[in-house]
């Protein structure tokens, strides 16, 4: 129910898709900075939004394995 691991998976996902991959820490700092920045409020909104039907799901399974 964290938020954030769709956000931290959603930029893996940009990084390892980019056509130059980083090669070190520092390149790694800065292609996860720059695609930190690209992502849309759209999206960091729709996860915030589904957080009730979220919980929800989780009191029906009464804290088991949900979907989420």
């Amino acid at each position: 129910l964290n938020v954030i691991e769709h956000i931290w998976s959603h930029l893996k996902d940009h990084v390892n898709n980019r056509t130059v991959h980083p090669k070190n820490v520092v390149e790694a700092e800065i292609a996860l900075f720059e695609e930190w920045q690209k992502i849309d409020l759209d999206f960091i909104n729709s996860l915030v939004l589904s957080m009730p039907h979220c919980v929800e799901a989780v009191i029906e399974a009464h804290g088991n394995s949900t979907r989420y």
